[in-house]
């Protein structure tokens, strides 16, 4: 194996239907995730990029497919993707948990009772088949088969449960522990298989002589030569039918007329036959009728030898014969059935699986921790790990409820409370899953503040020996990950749009670092001048300036006032942006003396007018290679703030708009083009509301002050695309039309 690509997964194809752009078919760029150096990969992707969509993919959903490479090995088809992969799927509007118990939880005993469960169902399967099969060569193809009767009683229902149609293997189970406890193999009879294979066609037959010999009532007979001369009577017939046409006896050479003494042989016969009690009349003349070679049980003796002299004795030991004989048939049955058992694990795992059955369940440390510190403390209820006493399964209860297979409406637990079990129990089950990786989808989107803190444990605590792959749209899973692991991830923009740069973007660690946190950003701005990585200066300034007037607003500062006067493009105002960010940040981007500030006056000087009819560049802002995220970051907000100026000063222009009673761009477009307007003027506020690059509330950077969200909430191509779109709205009069 390459030891560079050792803990990296290398993805080449990613389809679902329309859903991911041509170049994920042969992905050649952006295509590896790195989890050499840090277990878990957070894949940030703005809102309809198609993170659920990526996970579902991975989690080998209808019409979708992937290939990829990881540590070796390739994967993507059905039987494959549950190897590599666990999904956590988002916890929202679906049954709270599904499957059993031990999926979730694990200790020593559980692990193997669900081993050994596994273990059993797999051979069971086969070995009822064999067993069902071997029954059937001996004649017993249901449970009230008359072979049945010459097994032991203690063994008798088990063989039916056995035979009989739909057996399961808990009837397989049943005759295991039956043959265990009462029964033990003893010398085998060696017996004619021609005559076993007879005996078990007779023995079934309700018309065989053996059978009618068995059922023959005896309490009405009396004695009788007649039975006797039947029996000679049926010998006769017998050969005079054998040696048709003979005109001379075989024996003494007499001659004999055939025909007349054939036709008086059959007369007398049926003239002995009337002399019989009617009750018995059919089972004496089958019993007559056998030959010598026919009568492997000596039946037609015993009968003959009974109403010579009405002496029950030779037919109690016929009987007693005929009852032995299907015994030592049973006996080999039940032996071939034990080699059968023997020659798999099935019986030591059986008595092994209920020896744990028996016994309380025990968690593994971490799950019994898990559940005690993270579930129960977090929702303030009480659950427990027990074994039901009726079918020995074991059960999790929340209260006394059991919520496992439960529909959630059926639950006494609040919406945030069932997503909150939901998503920790799944946890516990990709813990105990043999996929190395496991994949969260959007894992706090549905969480409150202390929830969200909670889960993020959750997530780093159970899940730490595995690899973990997170989707994402919320910067504030990367915030709290940092916050309570530190730099224990990689960050990828997670980018899906067609003419753009698409995959699973890398975000450089020091770049991170300013994502995530405030102090570490303000921290970078006060000293950027000495990193001599600004390429364009004044560009610099006026991409900053969203930026400072957030952060002005935060710590109170004077200059948010006419911050936002550019912002919003009041009067004819100008600011100074390089003495803002000094008033902000301490270190003017140019000026380290008098002398230079004073030669410097007025350079930065920047009015809204001036945002406006800045000329688009593609020119690096800061130095791209070492800060890649925020020269894409400085030059989108540029574009940001520029059309929104473009959109506020047209509209306030052409409807001669008050721009002190219009807060934001929102309230711009909503007098502009208010909702009782014609036809054309629902047109043109739609077309202007559908724009995020105008109305995404980053462009002021108060509440989280994000500075990358620009760069990280719609890619260049989109960008692009609203750019044209917005000069398009501006160039003909359809936009004045309200």
């Amino acid at each position: 194996m390459d030891k560079t690509n050792e803990n990296e997964l290398i993805f080449t194809h990613i389809s679902s239907g329309n859903i991911f752009c041509a170049d994920y078919k042969n992905l050649q760029r952006n295509n590896s995730i790195d989890f050499k150096r840090k277990n878990i990969a957070v894949l940030y992707a703005p809102n309809g990029v198609g993170k659920t969509s990526l996970a579902n993919t991975l989690n080998d959903h209808v019409g979708s497919s992937f290939a990829a490479k990881y540590n070796g090995k390739e994967y993507g088809n059905k039987d494959q993707a549950g190897k590599l992969f666990h999904i956590i799927a988002d916890q929202n509007s679906r049954n709270i948990i599904s499957g059993k118990a031990e999926e979730y939880i694990l200790g020593d005993n559980i692990r193997q009772e669900a081993e050994l469960e596994s273990h059993i169902e797999s051979i069971s399967t086969d070995l009822l088949k064999s067993a069902k099969q071997l029954l059937r060569h001996y004649g017993i193809t249901k449970k009230d088969s008359k072979m049945v009767k010459y097994f032991e009683p203690t063994l008798q229902d088990a063989v039916k449960g056995l035979a009989k149609q739909g057996a399961q293997p808990s009837d397989l189970k049943n005759f295991i522990f039956t043959i265990d406890e009462h029964h033990r193999t003893a010398s085998l009879p060696n017996l004619n298989l021609v005559l076993v294979e007879r005996f078990i066609k007779d023995i079934e037959s309700s018309d065989s002589a053996l059978t009618l010999f068995l059922n023959l009532d005896l309490s009405s007979a009396t004695k009788t030569t007649n039975v006797r001369q039947l029996g000679e009577t049926n010998d006769a017939v017998w050969m005079l039918n054998k040696y048709a046409g003979r005109d001379e006896c075989i024996v003494c050479e007499t001659p004999i007329e055939y025909e007349k003494l054939l036709h008086r042989r059959k007369g007398n016969r049926e003239k002995i036959l009337k002399k019989l009690d009617e009750g018995i009349r059919k089972q004496i003349e089958a019993i007559e009728s056998l030959q010598e070679s026919e009568d492997y049980m000596t039946i037609r003796k015993a009968v003959e030898s009974y109403f010579d002299t009405l002496d029950e004795t030779t037919i109690e030991e016929c009987r007693k014969n005929i009852e032995t004989f299907g015994k030592n048939i049973a006996s080999i049955i039940l032996a071939e059935l034990e080699q059968l058992v023997s020659d798999t694990s099935i019986m030591d795992d059986i008595k092994r699986l209920d020896e744990l059955q028996t016994a309380r369940p025990q968690l593994t440390q971490d799950d019994e921790l898990f559940i005690k510190n993270v579930v129960e403390e977090s929702m303030g209820k009480e659950l427990s790990v027990e074994r039901k006493e009726d079918d020995k399964r074991i059960t999790i209860t929340i209260n006394n409820d059991e919520f496992i297979g439960k529909d959630r409406n059926k639950l006494a637990l609040s919406a945030g409370e069932q997503n909150f079990l939901s998503l920790t129990f799944e946890m516990l089950r990709a813990k105990n899953a043999p996929a190395e990786i496991v994949v969260l989808d959007d894992p706090i989107s549905s969480f409150d503040s202390i929830f969200k803190y909670k889960i993020v444990y959750s997530i780093l605590s159970s899940l730490r020996n595995k690899k973990l792959m997170l989707l994402t749209h919320s910067m504030d899973l990367v915030r709290l990950m940092q916050c309570q692991m530190g730099e224990c991830f990689n960050l990828y923009i997670f980018n899906n749009q067609d003419g753009g740069e698409n995959g699973f973007i890398s975000i450089r660690s020091d770049e991170v670092n300013l994502i995530i946190n405030l102090h570490e950003l303000t921290s970078f701005l006060r000293k950027i001048r000495s990193r001599n990585i600004i390429m364009d200066e004044k560009r610099f300034l006026i991409a900053m300036i969203p930026f400072m007037r957030g952060y002005a607003h935060l710590i109170g500062s004077d200059i948010y006032d006419s911050l936002s006067d550019v912002m919003h493009g009041n009067g004819v105002a100008k600011i100074d942006a390089n003495k803002c960010y000094d008033t902000l940040f301490g270190n003017e981007i140019q000026g380290n003396n008098q002398c230079e500030k004073k030669s410097l006056e007025g350079t930065f000087m920047v009015s809204s007018d001036d945002i406006v009819k800045l000329e688009p560049s593609e020119e690096p802002i800061v130095d791209r290679q070492k800060y890649p995220l925020l020269d894409k970051t400085l030059r989108n907000s540029i574009d940001y703030l520029r059309l929104r100026l473009l959109v506020e000063k047209k509209l306030l222009k052409q409807f001669n708009l008050s721009a002190k009673k219009c807060n934001t761009t929102n309230d711009i477009i909503n007098f502009a083009y208010p909702a009782n307007g014609n036809h054309q003027c629902v047109i043109n506020r739609v077309r202007l509301m559908s724009k995020k690059s105008i109305l995404n509330e980053f462009n002021h950077f108060e509440g989280n002050l994000s500075i990358f969200q620009p760069a990280i909430d719609i890619s260049n191509q989109m960008l692009k695309k609203e750019k044209q779109q917005i000069e398009d709205f501006f160039s003909g009069e359809s936009w004045k039309q309200r």
